[in-house]
Parts: C-alpha cells; structure tokens; sequence
C-alpha cells in the first residue's frame, strides 16, 4: 500500500465515521505515527508505507472513528506554544484556558517571587507554562487523580522546571 492510499484509508474512514474534521485529523494521526510534517504526504505519496506503522496509523484511525478524542489518539496536543502529553485522565488543554494562563501572567508580572499553586493541574498546562515563562516563579500543583498525575508527572519531566513542584494529593485533605 502506496502512502497515498493509506492515508485516503484513514480519511475515509474517519468521514465514514461522521468526524466533522476528518482531513485534518488524518493529517494529524499520520504526522504523530510517521514523526513528519504535512510536505512527507507530497513527497513520498507514492512510496509504499511501512507495514508497523500502517498498522499503528490505521489502529489509531480505528479508536479516533470510535469516538476517543483525537488529542488522546496522539498522546500529546499543544497549549501555550508547547506540547503537553495528554491522554485518558486529563481535560485537553484548549484555547481558552490560554487565557486563564494569559490573565495569569498579567497579574503576576510586577509580583515579586510569586507563589502559584495549580489546584487540579491535570496535565500540568497551566502550571507549567505558568513556572516557564516567570523566572522567579514558585509553582505548586496539586492533583489527586492517578492516571492525570502520570501525565503532570511526564510533563514536569519534560520541561526540566526545579522550581515547578508536583503534589498527589486531594485538596479537601489539607494537602
């Protein structure tokens, strides 16, 4: 099977599927499984597909058609200019929580060694971005939930912030 064909396949499936942006959410799901960008298609669309990761790209496709948001299909999704791993377990990060994070940051910028605690952090999103760009910056982030304090935890590894510290615990616990 021709690039092409694989990735009309997905397509195809996902407009069968009633996905409203089924172009682009191939596009996606074919980037993350091929580790390339949109001008790969152009290039190679005549070249036969690796068969894993065919298989890995159509499986995806599978579970995106079966109604698991696509971000959760991709494992990560972007927020703030950074990417954020994500799955099952934590709100996807979106647009308007940038604004959350925007009068944030309006309201920190003339304190003085800020003390930011992250109620719920989920993915970390907010934190993170938070601790990344004020320097001075001390960041609690407290989450209760197993499955979401795997990703705040990959996600605190990923952008190497010291100062951005991570809590398992529930808030009505007097963490």
């Amino acid at each position: 099977m021709t690039v092409r064909d694989l990735f009309n396949n997905g397509k195809n499936i996902l407009e069968k599927n009633s996905i409203e942006n089924f172009q682009n959410e191939t596009r996606w799901i074919f980037e993350s499984v091929f580790n390339c960008k949109s001008d790969y298609l152009i290039m190679h669309s005549s070249d036969s597909a690796d068969e894993n990761k065919s298989e890995e790209f159509l499986d995806k496709i599978k579970q995106r058609a079966s109604g698991v948001p696509v971000q959760y299909v991709i494992g990560e999704w972007d927020f703030y200019g950074e990417t954020f791993f994500v799955g099952d377990g934590v709100l996807i990060p979106r647009p308007e929580t940038e604004l959350l994070v925007d009068f944030a940051l309006e309201y920190l910028k003339n304190k003085q060694s800020p003390v930011v605690v992250d109620l719920c952090s989920g993915s970390g999103c907010i934190g993170l971005t938070v601790a990344r760009i004020i320097p001075d910056a001390k960041v609690f982030m407290v989450e209760k939930s197993d499955k979401a304090f795997g990703y705040l935890k990959m996600n605190k590894d990923k952008f190497s912030l010291d100062k951005a510290t991570i809590i398992q615990g529930d808030i009505f616990d007097g963490v």
